[in-house]
């Protein structure tokens, strides 16, 4: 069952209309896309972040990313 969870997660398939479900997903979401986002700026203005910082920013960066299109895929799917 785990790895349907997962395989749907990142697929964006999980679907829910529940509110609650619905802002933790987008808060999820947000708290781990942001400091990838921040490294990429802070990257851009000059500062450059260590490679171990990458290590653990992309991936985190992944799952905000995939969190965020599920969340967008079911307000999508709520105003239909």
């Amino acid at each position: 069952m785990a790895g349907v969870v997962i395989r749907r997660f990142f697929t964006g398939r999980i679907k829910t209309t529940n509110p609650i479900a619905l802002l933790l997903l987008a808060l999820l979401g947000t708290i781990l896309l942001l400091p990838l986002i921040l490294a990429v700026v802070e990257t851009a203005r000059g500062n450059p972040m260590p490679a171990t910082a990458w290590i653990y920013l992309i991936p985190s960066g992944a799952i905000g990313l995939a969190a965020l299109i599920n969340f967008s895929r079911n307000l999508i799917q709520i105003k239909k």
